[in-house]
């Protein structure tokens, strides 16, 4: 996690997070593996999320002048880092030959070669 991201509803950076480790593994270890357990009975806590909107420039008054970003619990990105990470090698054999948005090594663009050499 890259230290200067916006912090999520609980205040934490990947800053905090490098920089107390020795203090917090325990806890953020001992988290993910309830959650690799499906202990998740407490999930609602940090399953949510907060809608900023960013303005894109000055005296923004419009819906179109904002940027929405959403800020998420750091142990939720923590978690999401961790599963792709470790899922990134298998995403070949997960995903379909047909998906290709949001495969590194793919394009959305192929798609479109596809259709039009088979038209």
């Amino acid at each position: 996690m890259l230290g200067d991201k916006a912090p999520g509803p609980d205040g934490f950076t990947g800053a905090f997070l490098k920089a107390c480790w020795d203090i917090i593994k325990n806890d953020i270890m001992d988290a993910a593996n309830a959650f690799h357990s499906l202990r998740t009975s407490n999930l609602q806590l940090i399953n949510s999320a907060s809608i900023i909107l960013i303005p894109k420039k000055d005296g923004a008054d419009a819906v179109g002048d904002f940027r929405p970003i959403s800020l998420i619990h750091s142990f939720a990105k923590v978690i999401a880092k961790a599963l792709v990470l470790r899922l990134q090698k298998y995403m070949h054999f997960i995903v379909s030959q047909c998906q290709t948005a949001f495969i590194k090594t793919r394009s959305i663009h192929d798609n479109f070669m596809a259709v039009k050499t088979a038209a």
